[in-house]
């Protein structure tokens, strides 16, 4: 607050002004007489810039319209080492971040978000199948969060995304479970038999590839359970009895020549 100045004097009487905060004045004491004053602009913004010079940027925030030019890439090196993720998808995802630098991607969803969607769109371009859960973690809200900045992606930098058929989903979980190669050679025969039948249609693809390998393994005596392979495939273990329950039907009913899948 500024204070009385004391070299100030009324001509009438001398002694000490008084400062009037409320109207930011000096005043007399004794007759009223207005000494000095401040003048108050109230048509400048108190926020506004001045010219020539730029505006300064909010620290702390970790939008996408206001990143430093590394710090996505940062984040994506980080999932990177988080997740152990194949050499192809990591290039494929370093190759979107430089793609949404270029378009000048604006979105209001936090770093890491935007990080996750990139590497699930990676995952999805290189035909490697990647659930939500182990993208995003198992919090519904941010499952959510990633699969909405996944679709905004896919709309705003028009990417193709390839559909992944259940053939690829068998050789992740294979790889995944570590299961010996004429059981994966099985299991193949097997989703073969089912698309040349059309009894996948509507049906998770992630179920039926859980379910011709579970069918395999039992042939070929390989010791997995069902809980243990629908947990690697992300779906309950109702939906991996039901999907077997239909491959054994389907095995059953074909003739002698072809049960040898």
């Amino acid at each position: 607050m500024r204070r009385e100045d004391p070299f100030l004097t009324c001509d009438e009487e001398v002694h000490a002004v008084v400062y009037d905060p409320e109207r930011a004045e000096q005043v007399c004491s004794k007759c009223g007489l207005v000494l000095d004053e401040e003048k108050l602009d109230f048509l400048t913004e108190p926020n506004a810039v001045p010219r020539g010079r730029a505006p300064r940027r909010r620290k702390g925030t970790s939008r996408v319209g206001s990143l430093k030019r590394n710090s996505l890439e940062r984040s994506l090196r980080e999932t990177f080492l988080e997740k152990s993720i194949r050499k192809a998808v990591q290039d494929k995802a370093l190759e979107l971040c430089r793609l949404v630098r270029k378009r000048q991607f604006q979105t209001a969803y936090p770093v890491p978000t935007l990080s996750n969607a990139l590497v699930y769109a990676a995952h999805r371009l290189c035909r490697v199948p990647l659930t939500l859960t182990e993208c995003a973690g198992t919090s519904p809200k941010e499952r959510k969060r990633v699969a909405r900045c996944y679709e905004r992606l896919c709309r705003k930098l028009e990417l193709k995304v390839p559909r992944l058929e259940t053939t690829d989903y068998l050789s992740h979980l294979a790889e995944k479970k570590r299961i010996r190669g004429d059981t994966v050679t099985l299991a193949g025969r097997i989703l073969k038999k089912v698309k040349e039948k059309r009894l996948a249609g509507g049906a998770n693809p992630v179920g039926i590839s859980a379910a011709a390998l579970y069918v395999a393994c039992s042939l070929t005596g390989n010791a997995f359970t069902q809980k243990e392979l629908a947990s690697a495939a992300g779906v309950s273990e109702v939906t991996l009895r039901a999907n077997c329950k239909t491959l054994v039907n389907l095995l059953q009913t074909l003739p002698l020549h072809e049960q040898r899948v």
